[in-house]
């Protein structure tokens, strides 16, 4: 599974770490804080530890020598330096020297100020002391920079299957992409894979979910009755059943009926979607459903990612609902706030059609 892939990073980072965000991770994974979330500010923290040894700020030569104490001698301008750094892009030689976007800089904020607040408040020693006495990340303010939601929709335009899009791309795949294929071998391959293929373009379009989750989802997951449900585990570590769109049924059934004589893993869940190369069977990759994505719609002349067709499915909801909570519940948020992006493009397409009158 893609979460046994990313906990076998995390536990492959950590061993180069110092003890207190070994503890900090161990900490959080019992929330459940998301996975990805710890994965990512694991690199955050990578990369402020070093600079921490290339600015002589430690003694230490290794990640996992740096002190607590060095860290609670850390003054406001330090981290100001080290942010400052991250922004312009100057990074150590470990590290890609490319720019590093104002979106970048705000997630190691937020992974520091998380770390920060950790060891200052929520630890204790044998003396039954927090780790650090003080809190610098307090004093670090870092404006958040959000795209209007003007801008926002302007770079989905043009990447959204919207209406009756999503018939036509699955009608395009399973009755017009043959014709496509050059080669006998990108024929062969189209129709080994169409199946599944369509299964997966419709199981996005029909439900809203994300990448993760469709690649974690196992066969027994999927519950095809009167109306079909899908069981999946959430970024944020919960667990939500999730409605699927009746259109999607036939071709989850029809490739249900083909991955029943695709074979089985020799332990472990069945996955939903597999990839078969020399008689072995493995889940789906992430470059993989990548490559289903962006090869059928590109050629459908959408060319679109996985979380475009997430914003399709919610913009399309969203039209029919009228209901920001009917959206927001369905992919999985917390907060209807969410979905503003989605009721700004449907607002968008009333005032240029009501123009035309």
């Amino acid at each position: 599974m893609q979460r046994e892939t990313i906990m076998k990073r995390i536990n492959k980072k950590l061993k180069t770490m110092p003890y207190y965000i070994q503890e900090y991770c161990n900490s959080k994974l019992s929330y459940p804080y998301s996975i990805c979330t710890i994965d990512a500010y694991l690199n955050d923290f990578q990369i402020f530890l070093k600079w921490m040894i290339n600015e002589k700020l430690t003694f230490g030569s290794e990640m996992r020598e740096i002190k607590l104490d060095e860290l609670n001698s850390l003054k406001k301008r330090d981290v100001e330096n080290y942010l400052s750094y991250r922004r312009l892009g100057l990074m150590c030689k470990e590290f890609s020297d490319k720019q590093t976007s104002q979106t970048t800089v705000i997630r190691n904020h937020a992974a520091l100020r998380s770390l920060f607040k950790y060891l200052s408040e929520e630890t204790e020693n044998e003396y039954g002391d927090v780790y650090l006495e003080k809190n610098v990340m307090r004093k670090v303010k870092l404006k958040k920079v959000r795209d209007t939601l003007n801008y926002r929709a302007s770079k989905l335009k043009g990447r959204l299957l919207l209406e009756n899009d999503p018939h036509e791309l699955l009608n395009f795949v399973e009755k017009k992409y043959e014709s496509h294929t050059t080669s006998d071998v990108m024929r062969w391959k189209f129709l080994c894979n169409k199946k599944r293929d369509l299964a997966i373009l419709a199981l996005f379009l029909a439900t809203g979910i994300r990448k993760s989750e469709l690649i974690d989802t196992n066969v027994e997951d999927l519950v095809i009755e009167d109306k079909v449900t899908i069981s999946v585990y959430r970024k944020e570590g919960k667990f939500d059943v999730v409605g699927v769109a009746p259109f999607a049924k036939r071709y989850l059934i029809e490739y249900l009926a083909q991955r029943e004589k695709v074979g089985h893993l020799l332990e472990g869940k069945e996955p939903l979607f597999v990839t078969k190369y020399s008689n072995q069977i493995k889940r789906i990759s992430d470059a993989s459903v990548d490559s289903v994505v962006t090869k059928y719609t590109a050629a459908f002349n959408v060319r679109a990612t996985s979380h475009d067709l997430r914003h399709s499915f919610a913009t399309n909801l969203y039209r029919v609902s009228r209901s920001s909570g009917v959206v927001a519940t369905q992919l999985g948020h917390n907060s209807t706030m969410t979905t503003d992006l989605y009721v700004h493009l449907v607002d968008e397409e009333i005032q240029e059609q009501l123009e035309k009158l």
